[in-house]
């Protein structure tokens, strides 16, 4: 190439033959390719800044862009400068700006952004498709090339497989295709994420090119350290899941484990945006306690859960390991105690009440929360803050199947009354509160109502199911424990020493059912009444249900049969009795429902 092949090509342009010009650039293109040392490297600017105009003549602004480039690269030329200011960046400054202002208003963290003037790029636009050059303001150079909305396809990936709740933290240059492309195919619906770029100022820079839907989704920042104040100084789960497409994820990954440490400090702890309290009421159980205190924490959640303990008073040997939850150090505990033993009511509505979550876990102390089923059960919270009640499974007790049920009478058929055994059960705490539902309960109770005594789980249950979505759960959330023997004071001896619980004693089953039936008395639904009729008809079959457990486990000991057939007849007569009937929109037909019932146990208790 020489002074005499350039000017032959302007010649050729001048007279009109650019494709004969073209086609010699091309040719002169490819012996520098082949030969390039043997090429000066002002021969090599001209040659490429003249190809540039002569592309740029021809529509291919791209090519002519990085022919530019290229020159640029080997002497700066002020006449390309000039070109490229006045033909692709000076006529799009004021959509840009426009474009920029848009998008950065709608950016979670505002902490580093620019003003538009202040940006060190400016944007070269192309006849492609969303790509664009960057051209550095003060060093006046063409940098290199992006597609604002293309996905690269190199990313390595970290999934927390444990934690389904975890957004996701994403490591980037500055490209906004690879995050926006996994927002779509990994990040849950509506869900936030979190992205460090790397190049902070070229990532500002590229918002300049056109409007962004995805913004609005993510929280932008410009170092590790400043994702690290943020979340130092927001109660915000902390991402898990991590997408990197600059290699390595370890740097990533150690910074959200400094987080989540940090998290677990008592003077960090932080109750805001708490998802599940596991509420374990507890008293002379010290050592049970604390186990399930410690299996509960072994999670990889901070700020997401609360292990809420409510010690009955107690005084026995065990005593020392409620010491031992009182002061661990560990933010996701908190311990509550009384001076002496109020009774389980008492105890189990302090652990509720102090709760801080937008659900509670009820909790005997002596049972263990499956972390793996947790981390589902916990994904399906998050996603749905509707729920009222969700009773999961337990590995012995309570086997639910997985089933919905809407809000009020259909609840109440599929659901009330199926949750003898408190573990399990979860309740919405912010429904419980706009409801009222502790202060209902507690006023039966404090009017002698003895089911809210033994059963106030129970009770809340159905209150529930009147207020939204009630589900039940095949997943076995909660490991059983050996039962322990029970106190003196909470069984009494039959004629034979058999030890009956108090709450198992026939008179007490009767006068759980009509403390059940007071409190459907006083629910909202039970102004229909033939929605009462039908909760007393579950009533009633659950009463005969529960005489038969009786009966099975204590009262066949040192019963005869005469006097177990007198058991279900005197239970079939306290169901028909006057004080409810009188309740009934159709009393024939529930006394025609309880004759059914009742020679169905009459027939079950022949084999005594």
């Amino acid at each position: 190439m020489n002074v005499h092949e350039l000017n032959e090509i302007w010649s050729l342009i001048e007279q009109g033959e650019v494709q004969q010009a073209f086609s010699q650039m091309v040719h002169i293109h490819e012996r520098i390719n082949a030969a390039h040392e043997q090429y000066s490297a002002q021969e090599k600017a001209n040659f490429y800044q003249i190809f540039g105009e002569l592309l740029f003549k021809f529509n291919q602004y791209d090519r002519a862009i990085d022919m530019f480039r290229i020159s640029q690269a080997f002497e700066f030329s002020e006449e390309i400068d000039q070109f490229i200011q006045q033909g692709f960046i000076q006529p799009n400054l004021l959509e840009f700006e426009a474009n920029y202002k848009a998008n950065t208003a709608r950016l979670k963290n505002q902490a580093s952004v620019v003003d538009f003037h202040e940006l060190p790029y400016h944007l070269i636009p192309t006849e492609v498709e969303n790509k664009y050059y960057l051209y550095h303001k003060k060093n006046r150079k063409i940098v290199e090339s992006f597609a604002l909305l293309e996905k690269n396809e190199h990313a390595e990936r970290v999934w927390n497989k444990v934690d389904l709740v975890a957004s996701f933290l994403m490591i980037d240059k500055y490209e906004l295709g690879n995050i926006r492309s996994d927002l779509k195919s990994t990040a849950r619906e509506g869900e936030e994420c979190f992205v460090v770029f790397e190049e902070y100022a070229k990532f500002l820079s590229t918002l300049q090119g056109g409007i962004v839907d995805e913004l609005d989704r993510i929280t932008a920042f410009a170092s590790y350290q400043e994702l690290k104040e943020f979340f130092e100084n927001s109660s915000g789960y902390l991402p898990r899941n991590v997408i990197s497409y600059c290699g390595d994820t370890q740097k990533a990954e150690s910074y959200l484990t400094h987080l989540h440490r940090r998290r677990l400090k008592v003077q960090h702890r932080n109750l805001d945006h708490v998802i599940l309290s596991i509420c374990i009421p507890s008293y002379n159980r010290g050592y049970r306690a604390l186990e399930t205190v410690i299996n509960s924490l072994n999670t990889v959640y901070d700020y997401e859960l609360e292990i809420v303990v409510s010690n009955n008073g107690t005084r026995n040997s065990t005593a020392p390991f409620y010491e031992e939850i009182k002061n661990y150090e560990d933010s996701r505990i908190t311990y509550s105690e009384f001076d002496e033993n109020k009774g389980f009511y008492a105890n189990i509505l302090n652990v509720c009440r102090i709760a801080s979550g937008r659900f509670i876990l009820l909790m005997s102390d002596e049972d263990l929360v499956d972390l793996q089923i947790l981390e589902k059960i916990m994904a399906f919270l998050y996603a749905k803050p509707e729920v009222a009640l969700l009773k999961a499974s337990t590995t012995q007790q309570s086997r639910f199947e997985t089933k919905m049920a809407q809000a009020g009478e259909e609840a109440l058929k599929t659901f009330m009354l199926t949750s003898n055994y408190m573990s399990g059960m979860i309740l919405n705490n912010q429904i419980s509160k706009e409801k009222k539902m502790f202060e209902q309960v507690d006023a039966l109770y404090k009017n002698n109502n003895l089911t809210a005594g033994y059963y106030p789980h129970m009770c809340w249950e159905m209150i529930m199911c009147q207020y939204g979505e009630v589900h039940s759960s095949v997943l076995p959330l909660v490991r059983e424990g050996a039962a322990e023997e029970m106190a003196e004071e909470d069984v009494i001896k039959a004629k034979d020493s058999t030890r009956v619980p108090t709450y198992a004693t026939i008179g007490s089953r009767l006068e759980q059912h009509k403390g059940f039936f007071d409190l459907m008395l006083n629910m909202e639904i039970s102004v229909d009444e033939r929605v009462l009729q039908d909760m007393y008809i579950v009533l009633c079959s659950k009463t005969f249900w529960l005489m038969r457990v009786s009966i099975a486990n204590y009262y066949h000991n040192f019963s005869s049969r005469a006097e177990l057939e007198q058991i279900l007849l005197d239970t079939y007569k306290h169901c028909v009795d006057a004080s409810y009937m009188e309740n009934m929109q159709k009393p024939s037909e529930v006394v025609n429902q309880l004759d059914r019932i009742y020679r169905s146990y009459a027939e079950w208790i022949k084999r005594y």
